[in-house]
């Protein structure tokens, strides 16, 4: 079972990179994911795996045709920086309502990704499409696992998947498991976090995470499985206490 996290959280000062990598590379975990291009070095001297920068458009997004001229350029960028370290992924968001109907983002949405997609597949990166919450994302459009399945369908290029976040879904009152077993082909990626507090993912918490990340692995996944939770005073020992949940439900 592959364990992945987030580059380290820069907010806290105590923390600096090669501790950190060295940290939870001990804890059991061998991918970093959304990197800062400075850190892609450092992360793989550590020995960890290097997985996914984050473009930008979460709030001001691809689901509006007037963001595309300024926003397209800056994800260019991240995939032709993506090739060239071998960064497998670039992860990229739909953009704030803001009153537009999912009929008309999809639409937008789907334009940019075309745009991008080949750039993307000439460097051999695939683009991941998040869905998320609007509690902790509020008015972002794709909160439904449909939006980003529709178009992962709909495009169907195979350097477009999902990042598909079970914590984010939860809050939507998504059935996440039957997304993920049903459609799991369309899914390179996962998050995992504890709702509604987005903490330490629990075996037996809100989430059974017990229960149904045997049944993910059945269905074929193969991936990794992210950690993206809020730290409590020591991110090494949250995360720790992670792994040993994960490892122990789906084997080392």
């Amino acid at each position: 079972m592959k364990l992945s996290t987030l580059d380290f959280p820069t907010w806290d000062k105590k923390l600096k990179p090669g501790p950190f990598y060295e940290g939870i590379l001990d804890a059991g975990y061998t991918g970093l994911e959304f990197v800062g291009p400075s850190h892609v070095g450092p992360a793989r001297k550590a020995g960890l795996e290097v997985l996914s920068l984050m473009a930008p458009g979460i709030e001001i997004g691809l689901n509006r045709l007037e963001n595309h001229e300024a926003l397209i350029p800056k994800i260019m960028d991240l995939i032709y920086l993506a090739g060239e370290k071998k960064v497998p992924y670039v992860v990229v968001f739909s953009g704030n309502r803001a009153g537009m109907s999912d009929a008309v983002g999809h639409e937008n949405v789907k334009s940019g990704l075309q745009e991008l997609l080949p750039e993307a597949a000439d460097n051999g990166v695939m683009l991941l499409f998040e869905m998320m919450n609007t509690f902790d994302h509020p008015d972002y459009m794709a909160d439904r696992a449909t939006f980003g399945l529709d178009l992962v369908t709909d495009i169907a290029s195979p350097n477009l998947r999902l990042l598909y976040d079970i914590y984010h879904m939860h809050r939507m009152r998504e059935d996440y498991m039957e997304d993920l077993t049903e459609n799991i082909g369309c899914v390179a990626h996962i998050h995992c976090a504890e709702s509604p507090d987005r903490g330490v993912p629990q075996g037996k918490g809100d989430i059974p995470y017990a229960e149904i990340v045997p049944k993910i692995l059945a269905a074929g996944y193969q991936g990794y499985w992210g950690m993206e939770f809020e730290y409590g005073r020591d991110p090494i020992a949250d995360l720790r206490e992670a792994a040993e949940t994960f490892l122990a439900i789906g084997g080392e």
